[in-house]
């Protein structure tokens, strides 16, 4: 299979299949099982079928096939109230579109997925929502609301346990920090204000941080809660120092949550 030339947007961390030649086979087979599921009018077969080529077809780059074999997938779905083929269908979709350069008709399919997902009680693809947002996000500049959806993309993969999608979404964190400059587009802060080092409560670990959510007095020196963990990723309650001549207890003021990596440095 030839890969199809690229759109001339900027793209944030595509997805590569890591076996490309693997995928394509898997392409050219539900091609051959789409055209039996169409002539046999195998309507149930034919959206199960639409929906993985139409997520293999935009991963190995050719998001142009992909996008009409998913309307139909997403209209299909809507037909038999088959909603969680519809959420995934809205997924598929809107990263297709977005892969196209649509920028906004993807957010309003991401979104629109998400609405379902919550008003039928189906959680198992936000977290793929989230991070798929995120990403168009980024490349269309919006760098506060890209954190944001990675932020609720990865409490959600931390709390499903998966290592690879941990690791793929605090790596979008990091990248998200340089990404405005890099790329020259955008709107909205791309990198957030030095923070002082933070010791933790436990003598000897130390933290930095990388990525605070809420910020309002970034320079204060600040003490994390007991819950900080020096492991990658963890989310750490942050409290302002006591002002001076006030029992610590009684002065700690909330900062917000960030995202800390332990730091080599004592």
């Amino acid at each position: 299979m030839s890969r199809p030339e690229q759109p001339a947007h900027a793209s944030f961390r595509r997805f590569r299949a890591p076996d490309p030649a693997g995928l394509a086979r898997e392409i050219e087979a539900d091609l051959r099982r789409l055209v039996e599921a169409q002539r046999a009018h195998d309507a149930p077969l034919e959206l199960a079928v639409a929906v993985r080529l139409g997520s293999g077809l935009y991963i190995a780059g050719d998001e142009a096939k992909a996008a009409p074999i998913l309307d139909r997938a997403l209209a299909l779905a809507r037909r038999f109230s088959d909603r969680k083929a519809e959420i995934e269908a809205l997924l598929h979709l809107g990263t297709a579109r977005q892969y196209l350069g649509e920028h906004d008709l993807a957010q309003s399919l991401f979104q629109e997925a998400l609405a379902l997902a919550k008003a039928v009680g189906i959680d198992q693809f936000d977290h793929f929502i989230l991070h798929h947002r995120g990403r168009c996000h980024a490349e269309q500049g919006h760098i506060d609301e890209a954190r944001r959806c990675f932020e609720q993309a990865l409490a959600l993969r931390e709390r499903l346990g998966d290592p690879y999608r941990i690791q793929s979404t605090t790596a979008a964190l990091d990248e998200l920090r340089t990404w405005k400059q890099e790329s020259g587009i955008g709107r909205g802060a791309a990198s957030w204000p030095a923070m002082p080092a933070l010791r933790c409560v436990k003598p000897g670990l130390l933290f930095s941080v990388t990525a605070p959510s809420m910020v309002r007095k970034p320079n204060e020196p600040c003490l994390p809660t007991t819950r900080a963990r020096s492991r990658r990723g963890i989310r750490v309650d942050v409290y302002a120092r006591a002002p001076s001549g006030r029992r610590r207890d009684a002065g700690l003021q909330r900062l917000g949550i960030f995202r800390a990596v332990a730091s080599p440095h004592e």
